[in-house]
């Protein structure tokens, strides 16, 4: 825009700006009255830019300040712009855009000034045309274009603005920066000037020169059979210049001999003799080639290295190449193996593996060789079978065990070396050549491997079998409501003894005596049962003769109790001497010490006491002849036959009565080592000859002989209500039981079993040490310690915890998943 302004124009300016700020310095020198308004310091503008457009207004306005930062008001302000071509102001301080370009404008105020930019832009561009608006050209022909713009009121705007051209196919026409266009080829394409978004359009027409010749050209006429050319088309007019890349048609007369694409590019297929035409526009050229056939310059053999087992097969492919490295098909080749006993090859190139080693593969065409090396490896084995499947063992026997490798599909590889270990040394063991044995119960596993392959067998080690059950005593005596302790041994074949088995009791007559889980006898009724206790199908019985014990004669001797009793009912008459009979005829006294609850009757009666009182333990055998009843009189483990006032639980086995004067009772020789239990210090004052506790609480001094053990005033012989005597001292374990008496588990599932020791009061006895584990058959179910099991196979088996000598089980029932 600049070429818009003219110098005087520009001077006419400069003149009227440098009158105004005379103006305003010869207006501060007029104002003589300064002493009384305050002096102007700072002049402030609104803006210091000021952005128009060409005919666009804006507005400043100025800010006076005095010394002391007051606003002053009331002043004259005077407005100048240094290029009116560009802006003019108002002296209300309008500013007015009248070209492009950019100026400042001044605000005077008594000698005080400031200025502000101002900047003004050309109105937008509204219309742009492309001159000429029609162009037609012949390829090759180029025409200068050029462009005119106009603003929204209808005025041309020159100098607005960097033209952008482009050219909307550059195949056809291109266009230059300085909006000159070349018609490239045949076609229409769109011209495109942009001026700040706005554009002008204008179409192109390229006619095509006509085509006056047509010669092709080949890079060489003799081809390599699978060998390519390109050949190329010059089209000419007829002033002799190129006219590019017409579209042309190719054909070959023999495509079986060399085959022409649509590019012109020839590919040499067999041996002879083609002509290549290419057509133009009606114009044609034709070019005729040689195909010849490719020397063998080398041969591959593929694959050139491969690993074979023996008996396995691979086949090899020959391939003769010319000297550019290009594959010659067709062509024969020959193969030959320099190991045979290794590798053997059949005349299609087949290798058959024949024994471990390495074999090198050559293959010969038309002079030419070439080599692959084929290495042989045994068979591999890839698994190992272990038979039997299932070995079970007793502890100390041995089994043979045979591995054979085999290779994958399942045939037998021999000469293999096995090795074998066992999972289980301290179960089951295994030699180098097989040979399990086994070693404790329990299950183990032993692996056989052969390179890198393995196989497995479980071997089950059983317990030595049960050969004997014993029980003991062999005999017992007892008398009714008298309980002993059998003693059990589970021995082998040899007589050695195998702890921790399980054994269940029973008794043939229970109606006689009873036995419990843990072997202690109970009898109830006079007569005769089997006990019997039974391990792993074995069973050993005792014999249990139970029999009143005959009734004892009272003397009359009157001896005061040791120790007395808070009981004061006066003493008893006494009852008659008995009879050799076991069936005393004494009638009891009324509230009697006999009738006051005895806990326990005599276990072991002795026929032969003394009616002396004699302090000693031999009292005179006078009255009473000694008889002899059925039962003997073999005490029981716990021989307490009364819980006298005495203070020991279960009385002393000594024969000496305590220092009272009460007299021995225990004369009789006892079949036991241990004197039978009359001795016990019972306030009775007469030596009983049986170790009954009739007199046994009795509170009065006065002798009560009855030997009546039953706590009514009736002379039954019988004890029928005496109380079970004192089994074992407080804390001893009575039974044991089980979390769960029977258990349910799917295939690999696991449960866990917690075992209690009770005492005979059916207290929980804690502070034991574990209990021992077994299961009857760990095919089923096997252990997993700490009273966890775990079902291994569908079916049912026992596991059993053993803990103080006491044994119990639970049922566990393994179901398929």
């Amino acid at each position: 825009m600049s070429a818009l302004r003219s110098a005087r124009p520009r001077a006419v300016a400069r003149a009227t700006f440098l009158a105004a700020v005379a103006l305003l310095l010869s207006a501060c020198a007029v104002a003589t009255t300064g002493d009384t308004a305050p002096s102007i310091d700072v002049v402030q503008l609104s803006d210091s830019v000021l952005q128009l457009r060409v005919g666009g207004e804006g507005a400043l306005s100025a800010r006076l300040v005095d010394p002391r930062g007051q606003e002053v008001a009331g002043r004259r302000v005077f407005w100048s712009v240094r290029d009116t071509t560009i802006a003019v102001v108002s002296q209300a301080g309008v500013v007015r855009a009248v070209g492009p370009g950019t100026t400042r404008v001044a605000a005077n105020v008594e000698g005080r000034s400031a200025t502000a930019s101002v900047i003004v832009a050309p109105r937008p561009v509204s219309v742009v045309r492309v001159e000429p608006t029609t162009v037609q050209l012949a390829v090759g022909g180029a025409t200068p274009l050029r462009v005119r713009a106009w603003d929204d009121a209808g005025g041309e705007v020159t100098g607005a603005g960097t033209v952008a051209w482009s050219s909307s196919d550059t195949t056809i026409v291109r266009v230059a920066a300085n909006g000159v266009a070349t018609a490239v080829a045949p076609g229409l394409a769109a011209i495109i000037a942009s001026i700040d978004g706005r554009t002008g359009v204008v179409g192109i027409v390229v006619s095509p020169v006509a085509v006056a010749s047509v010669a092709l050209a080949a890079e060489r006429d003799t081809l390599f059979e699978g060998t390519s050319t390109q050949l190329t088309l010059a089209v000419r007019d007829a002033g002799g210049a190129p006219l590019g890349n017409r579209p042309a048609s190719w054909a070959s007369d023999r495509p079986g001999v060399a085959a022409v694409s649509a590019s012109g590019v020839v590919s040499a297929i067999a041996p002879g003799s083609a002509t290549i035409t290419a057509t133009v526009e009606g114009h044609e050229a034709r070019a005729t080639l040689l195909v010849v056939a490719r020397p063998a310059a080398s041969v591959l053999v593929s694959p050139d290295a491969s690993t074979l087992y023996v008996g396995g097969t691979q086949r090899l492919l020959a391939l003769a190449t010319d000297a550019s490295g290009a594959v010659l098909a067709g062509r024969a080749a020959t193969f030959a193996s320099d190991a045979p006993s290794v590798a053997r090859v059949d005349d299609a190139g087949v290798v058959t593996a024949v024994g471990p080693g390495t074999a090198t593969i050559t293959a010969t065409s038309e002079g030419r060789r070439g080599t692959a090396t084929v290495r042989v490896l045994a068979v591999p084995v890839t698994i190992v079978e272990v038979r039997p499947a299932d070995v079970a063992l007793r502890i100390g026997a041995t089994a043979a065990l045979t591995a054979t490798p085999r290779a994958e599909d399942g045939s037998a590889l021999a000469g293999r070396p096995v090795t074998w270990s066992s999972g289980a040394p301290a179960i089951a063991t295994v030699s180098e050549s097989g040979e399990v044995r086994g070693v404790a119960p329990g299950t183990a596993l032993i692996l056989a491997r052969a390179e890198g392959a393995s196989g497995t067998v479980t071997v089950r080690v059983l317990p030595v079998p049960v050969a004997r059950v014993v029980p003991s005593p062999a005999t017992i005596a007892l008398a009714p409501g008298a309980a002993t302790q059998l003693g059990v041994s589970v021995l082998d074949e040899r007589g050695t003894p195998l702890p921790d088995r399980a054994v269940a009791w029973s008794t043939s007559d229970a109606s006689v005596a009873t036995v419990s889980a843990t072997g202690r006898v109970s009898a109830v009724a006079p007569g005769t049962a089997t006990i019997r206790a039974s391990s792993e199908g074995i069973t050993g019985e005792a014999t249990v003769t139970v029999a009143v014990p005959p009734a004892p004669a009272p003397t009359p001797t009157p001896t005061p109790a040791p120790t007395p009793t808070p009981a004061p009912t006066p003493a008893p008459t006494p009852a008659p001497a008995p009879t050799p009979t076991p069936t005393p005829t004494p009638t009891p006294p009324s509230g009697g010490g006999a009738g006051t609850p005895a806990p326990t009757p005599a276990p072991a009666p002795t026929p032969a006491p003394t009616p002396t009182p004699a302090p000693t333990p031999t009292p005179a055998p006078t009255p009473t002849p000694a008889p002899t009843p059925a039962p003997t009189p073999t005490p029981t483990p716990t021989p307490s036959p009364t819980p006298t006032p005495a203070p020991t639980p279960t009385p002393t086995p000594t024969p000496t009565p305590t220092p009272t004067p009460t007299p021995a009772p225990s004369p009789t020789p006892a079949p036991t080592p241990t004197p039978t239990p009359a001795p016990t210090p019972t306030p009775a004052p007469t030596p009983t000859p049986t170790p009954t506790p009739a007199p046994a609480p009795t509170p009065t001094p006065t002798p009560a002989p009855t030997p009546a053990p039953t706590p009514t005033p009736t002379p039954a012989p019988t004890p029928t209500p005496t109380p079970t005597p004192t089994p074992e001292a407080p804390g001893a374990i009575t039974s044991l039981r089980l979390s769960q008496s029977s258990v349910i588990l799917r295939v690999g599932d696991q449960a866990r079993l917690d075992v209690e020791a009770l005492d005979r009061n059916g207290r929980v006895i804690t502070g034991l040490g574990a209990p021992s584990w077994s299961t009857s058959d760990d095919r089923v179910v096997s252990l997993r310690g700490n009273g966890n099991v775990r079902g291994e196979s569908v079916g049912r088996a026992s596991v059993t915890a053993t803990l103080g000598g006491r044994s119990v089980s639970a049922l566990v029932e393994v179901r398929a998943r």
